[in-house]
């Protein structure tokens, strides 16, 4: 008998340490503010909240990096896409662009505290992060800024189960890839074909001749817009924020307009993106 009560007291230990950890809830964050950091990239910022600095890593996604302090990082990055490490370099800072235009308006942080590590001495914790009622982990994915990496999560603050979350990014990378967006309009190509031009059904082909000529039509930005070099099509060469204003200036082959913006008082510049990102 005298083994029968330390027996039961193991039973019960053990029964109730996957409850436990089942149990452990999210922790709701409204109203954070983006805190300016060199250390922020596309999936890791710091953060203001009730006057208290943080940094949160998302789950589910990896952003590229936005130098090479971490090079073999960056090398497994731009072999996800298929891309030069500088061109996973630019998309990083892509990235970077996009979830600063996301959350420059405010969002909320869902955290458990799990210890997410990285190189500053200050703790950093994993965390879904939410604005406009979408994930931006979501956003990463669907602008191609971002590969479906890292740590996943048994169920999201809003119930979804984690698998279920996890097949509805692969379903929105697929898409990216299919329009070519972020790194996956990057994307190696034999010599004799650029990226951002690539052949399309003809199909698509006469839909797009169809279409009024955009030329000397103004449109201001209601999202985040992906622009590409002029030199290298495919090649992303910045992220325009929301409420910019763009000129389009003509017509490209493939669903592409070439379109002028200001950076400035006095300086303008041109680029390209793909039309039906414009909404015209």
């Amino acid at each position: 008998m005298r083994y029968l009560l330390p027996l039961l007291c193991l039973i019960a230990v053990q029964s109730a340490m996957p409850r436990a950890a089942a149990a452990k809830p999210w922790k709701t964050c409204e109203d954070c503010t983006l805190r300016r950091h060199p250390a922020n990239d596309g999936d890791s910022f710091h953060v203001r909240y009730k006057n208290r600095s943080y940094i949160f890593r998302l789950y589910y996604v990896d952003a590229p990096e936005t130098d090479r302090s971490v090079e073999e990082r960056v090398v497994e990055q731009a072999g996800y896409f298929d891309i030069s490490e500088s061109d996973a370099i630019r998309l990083g800072k892509a990235a970077r662009a996009f979830a600063e235009d996301f959350l420059k308006d405010g969002f909320t942080v869902y955290t458990k505290s799990e210890d997410a590590r990285g190189r500053s001495k200050k703790k950093r914790y994993y965390a879904m992060v939410k604005a406009g009622g979408k994930y931006l982990s979501e956003a990463l994915v669907e602008n191609g800024l971002c590969r479906i990496y890292g740590r996943p999560e048994r169920r999201l603050p809003n119930g979804i189960g984690g698998s279920t979350y996890r097949m509805r990014l692969k379903g929105e990378e697929e898409k990216a890839k299919r329009n070519g967006l972020g790194g996956w309009g990057m994307t190696r190509r034999p010599a004799n074909q650029s990226d951002a031009t690539s052949e399309r059904p003809a199909s698509d082909a006469h839909r797009l001749n169809a279409l009024p000529d955009p030329a000397g039509k103004e449109v201001v930005l209601q999202r985040a817009l992906t622009v590409y070099s002029l030199k290298e099509p495919g090649r992303v060469a910045g992220i325009l924020t929301s409420g910019a204003t763009v000129e389009v200036v003509e017509s490209l082959p493939a669903g592409m307009v070439r379109i002028r913006f200001r950076v400035d008082a006095k300086k303008k510049l041109e680029a390209q993106c793909r039309r039906s990102d414009l909404g015209i």
